[in-house]
Order: structure tokens, then C-alpha cells, then sequence
């Protein structure tokens, strides 16, 4: 039995010889299963690979930024606004609220508070990307028969034709290997907070100033001018005429005497009383 064995396997080797008998073509033409008779069979070998895609789980990262602004604003609008890539409690937006204390000084104002909005915080971007990682390999047989009339592509990778006339057949041996690769989809979310700081700012008071009024009474006395006594003409014996009318001078003169004679009288009786 020990000695069978190798010649039953030398002649299997032997068999396939004259079996492949007719694939003497060069490689990459066209060749034709001709097996010797009364063998109507023909063998090949060939190979190819396939690389096998398995989605896995990928990552999400998240990248903070920040931006605050920072502005003084006065009643006529603003004055200073810059921005710094830093949260609203950094130094860095400390330094810039000193720098636009400085700056309202410098323009005379006055600050009468300083206020912090709340913090807003947003989608600013998102990338995605594809990562590709070997996992396995694995080699496996496969036994192909092609009854003619066929073409059948053997050799590596497939890379040549042999014709298989009607009555025979093609037996081939593939040998494929398969590489398992694991593609995972990374993703990069990009945050970014927003706040803003406001010092409100006034331009100072002046100074009061005191207005006095002072109101001045002022009377004035109107003096009738005198009048001129009319001129007595002798020779006529009539009132000399001047430029105004005569009568109102002439009632004057009517009342005063009626006041000297009534002043008479009174004091006339007056006299005869204390005589009595």
C-alpha cells in the first residue's frame, strides 16, 4: 500500500498532463480545450479578488469657538465694537471691555453700566469623512465545470479565454481571495457661542447755570403843558383867539370861581358863628 499510493498519485499528475494537452497558446490568447481522447475533459486553474466593504459605527466630534463683541453704546449710537474669538468671561474679552473704557473716556463719555447678553450657542459647520480599515482575509476554492460550446476566462485575475468546443468540458479550479474591510463615517461638528457686552455711555452734564430776572417798574408822570392866558385885545373888547379853542378855558374859569365863592361863604358863616 506504500508503494500505491505514490504512483496512484503519479499517475493523477500524469493524467492531467495529457489532459491539458492543447493550452500551449501564449498567454493572454485565445485558447481551446482539446483534450486527448478518449478524455473529453480539460482542467484550468484560476484566480481573482474581491475586497468586501463593512459599514461599522463611526465618531462625532465637536469643536467649540467662540466670538464676543463687545460696543459702547451712547443715545446717538455706537462708538466702539470690536470682536474677540474668545467666550465673554475670558481675559481676552476683559482686556477688549478695558479697551472701550479707555475709548469712551478718551471721547468724553461717561459709562453708566455695562451689560452681558446671554450666551448663544449654534451649529457653525459639520465634515464628514470616510475611514477605511483592513479586518480579514480569506482564501477559498471553488470548482467551475463549462460544458461547450462556452468561453470560459481562467488564469489570474481572469486574464485568459479558452474556447470550449461542443462535446467537452471545462473543468476550473478558482482560487479567491476576499478582503474584509471595515468604512466607518467620522464626523466633525463646529460649535460657535456668541455673546455681547454693552457699555452704555453718556456724554456728562454741563455745569448749572442761574438766570435772574429782574423786572423794573417803570411810571411815568405826563405834565399838561400850561396854558398861555388869552390875550386881551382893549380895542375890540373880545378874547384875543389863539390856536385852540377857547371854551374848555372858559368852564376852567366858570368852576374856580364858583369854588372861590363858595369858599367865601363858608367862611363867612364861619366868622358871624363866632361872633354870636
Amino acid at each position: 500500500m506504500t508503494v500505491r499510493k505514490p504512483l496512484y498519485a503519479l499517475g493523477l499528475l500524469g493524467l492531467t498532463t495529457l489532459l491539458t494537452v492543447g493550452f500551449s497558446s501564449p498567454a493572454g490568447a485565445a485558447q481551446t480545450c482539446a483534450p486527448t481522447p478518449p478524455a473529453t475533459s480539460c482542467f484550468t486553474t484560476s484566480s481573482d479578488s474581491v475586497a468586501v466593504e463593512q459599514p461599522v459605527p463611526g465618531t462625532t466630534d465637536e469643536i467649540e469657538t467662540f466670538k464676543t463683541r463687545i460696543v459702547v453704546q451712547t443715545p446717538d449710537g455706537t462708538t466702539f465694537d470690536q470682536s474677540v474669538d474668545a467666550p465673554s468671561d475670558s481675559p481676552e474679552a476683559a482686556d477688549a471691555t478695558g479697551s472701550a473704557r479707555t475709548a469712551a473716556a478718551n471721547d468724553g463719555l461717561e459709562v453708566t453700566g455695562v451689560e452681558t447678553s446671554p450666551s448663544t450657542r449654534a451649529l457653525a459647520g459639520s465634515t464628514s469623512e470616510e475611514v477605511t480599515t483592513p479586518d480579514r482575509v480569506e482564501v477559498t476554492t471553488q470548482t467551475e465545470l463549462s460544458v461547450g460550446p462556452a468561453t470560459v476566462m481562467v488564469g489570474p485575475d481572469h486574464s485568459e479565454t479558452v474556447e470550449v468546443p461542443a462535446g467537452n468540458t471545462l473543468i476550473n479550479l478558482n482560487t479567491r481571495t476576499t478582503t474584509y474591510v471595515n468604512v466607518a463615517t467620522n464626523t466633525t461638528n463646529t460649535y460657535l457661542t456668541t455673546a455681547t457686552i454693552t457699555i452704555n455711555a453718556v456724554a456728562p452734564a454741563g455745569p448749572t447755570t442761574s438766570t435772574t430776572t429782574t423786572t423794573t417798574t417803570t411810571t411815568t408822570t405826563t405834565v399838561a403843558p400850561a396854558v398861555a392866558p388869552a390875550s386881551t385885545d382893549t380895542s375890540s373888547g373880545e378874547l384875543a383867539r389863539t390856536g385852540t379853542s377857547t371854551r374848555p378855558l372858559t368852564a376852567v374859569g366858570v368852576t374856580l370861581v364858583l369854588i372861590g365863592g363858595a369858599c367865601l361863604y363858608l367862611s363867612r358863616r364861619s366868622a358871624q358863628r363866632s361872633s354870636i
